[in-house]
């Protein structure tokens, strides 16, 4: 779709390119295609707000690209754990969960 604007255009509000006024409507050649979800404009603002593309369809029984599940390896983002087994990476998890749970059930008596 089209986003269209004009106004005084004093900030550059518009997105043109240029702070000079827009009399007539004229298309915001940046916003083009977009997918703009909504749209906020004021005296010296504009915003609009973009959605992401929806996710792609398979056809039934296609392999999927992205599934749940636990990883069979680490993945490339953490490197400091490239060397550590995903059993021992799922042990030390459940670790910092219950000493996580354990902190909050216990904050009321810390007087910060």
């Amino acid at each position: 779709g089209e986003v269209w604007g004009w106004g005084s255009n004093v900030d550059g509000q518009l997105g043109l390119g240029h702070s000079n006024a827009q009399r007539e409507p004229c298309v915001i050649p940046d916003l083009k295609g977009k997918n703009i979800r909504q749209i906020s404009a004021g005296r010296n603002h504009s915003a609009a707000w973009t959605a992401p593309p929806p996710p792609p369809r398979f056809p039934p029984g296609a392999p999927l690209p992205l599934q749940l599940g636990h990883p069979e390896h680490t993945p490339p983002q953490f490197p400091a754990l490239a060397e550590v087994s995903t059993v021992a990476v799922r042990a030390r998890l459940r670790v910092l969960h219950h000493f996580s749970d354990l902190v909050y059930s216990s904050w009321k008596m810390f007087s910060l």
